[in-house]
Formats: structure tokens, C-alpha cells, sequence
């Protein structure tokens, strides 16, 4: 089964970030995967935890949080944190799936209007969370104030300033969301 077919096989139907998916476009659910990459063994992302697939976080060593979300995917925590299990494609999409839906449900805590933005901008919003974890979403404080405030193009000028732009490893990853954030044309 190719990844296209398993992503319009999972989108079928489901509603995400408030509007119905095109498949014409660049999905968010695309969009991750382009920035995380593939891998199907167990490696330390840039902050020393261990993620595996699209960038699904296992933890810190010893960390156990996430030990039944992949047991219900047939895997063992334990093995891949030790490099002794691979994940597959299938599993690693739905494996970003759910941490999509978990960041989408938090995200209202991070920014109070996140409901009534626009599709743009909660994808920018999402594929930062998935990056920075929401702990490290939650320091741009300047970026969250201007979403509120429906000012993307100050919100854009906040992660223009960011050490996520100056940061060489994700610079494209912060630029591409920061011309995300002024295609929005406001809609009030």
C-alpha cells in the first residue's frame, strides 16, 4: 500500500483543524512528513529525546508516557527505544495522526481564538507544536500574542526573529511557515 492511498484512506471523512482536508494541496499531515522524515528505527531528535517514523517523541530515556499509544499499534516501547523493533510507514502515519489530533485539541489553550483561525494559520500553529513539543510552543509568547490578535504579519515578524529561523537545521522549516502566516488575507 503506497502513502498516498493510506493518507486518503485515514482522511476519509474526518475533519481536521476545522475545515475538511483538499488533497489537492499540501496537507498538514504532508507537510510534517516532508519536514520530519522517515525513519523507522528509534534516533534522538536535536533536543536528546527519542522519536521515531514522522518525529513521534518517545520520551527521554526512561520516560514511559507514551508506552500504551504504541502498544495499540502493535509495537513494544521498550524494544524500540532499544533499537531491536522498526516501525512501518502505516504505523508511523498513524502514529502522526494521533499526535496531530492531541496537538489540535491543546492548541486552544495556547491560543483562545485558535477555533476561529484561519486554515493557514492552525497549520502553522500545529506543525510548530510538532516541532518544539507544546512546552517550546509555549515560549513564543510574542508569535501567540500576534495569532490572537490576527496581526500574522507581526506574528510572522515574531518567528522571523526566533532562534527557530536563526537555527540553521530549521530555518527553511521557519521560513516556509512564516510565508504561510502572510499569504493570510484576514477575513473580519
Amino acid at each position: 500500500m503506497n502513502i498516498e492511498k493510506i493518507i486518503k484512506e485515514s482522511l476519509a471523512g474526518i475533519l481536521l483543524l476545522g475545515s475538511v482536508i483538499s488533497l489537492n494541496a499540501e496537507t498538514i499531515e504532508q507537510q510534517l512528513m516532508r519536514h520530519e522524515g522517515f525513519r523507522s528505527h528509534a534516533y534522538h531528535d536535536r533536543k536528546g529525546n527519542y522519536a521515531i517514523g514522522y518525529g513521534t517523541s518517545l520520551g527521554k530515556p526512561g520516560a514511559r508516557q507514551h508506552v500504551e499509544e504504541v502498544r495499540a499499534f502493535g509495537l513494544d516501547h521498550q524494544k524500540l527505544m532499544l533499537k531491536q523493533q522498526s516501525i512501518s510507514h502505516e504505523q508511523a502515519l498513524k502514529l502522526m495522526y494521533q499526535d496531530i489530533s492531541k496537538i489540535n485539541s491543546k492548541a486552544i489553550s495556547a491560543i483562545s481564538n485558535y477555533h476561529q483561525q484561519p486554515k493557514e494559520v492552525k497549520e502553522v500553529i500545529v506543525n510548530m507544536i510538532y516541532c518544539h513539543g507544546f512546552s517550546g510552543f509555549m515560549k513564543y509568547e510574542t508569535f501567540r500574542k500576534n495569532i490572537e490578535l490576527e496581526d500574522y504579519i507581526s506574528a510572522a515578524q515574531a518567528l522571523r526573529n526566533s532562534e527557530f529561523y536563526r537555527n540553521k537545521l530549521t530555518r527553511n522549516r521557519a521560513e516556509e511557515l512564516r510565508q504561510k502566516l502572510l499569504s493570510v488575507k484576514k477575513t473580519r
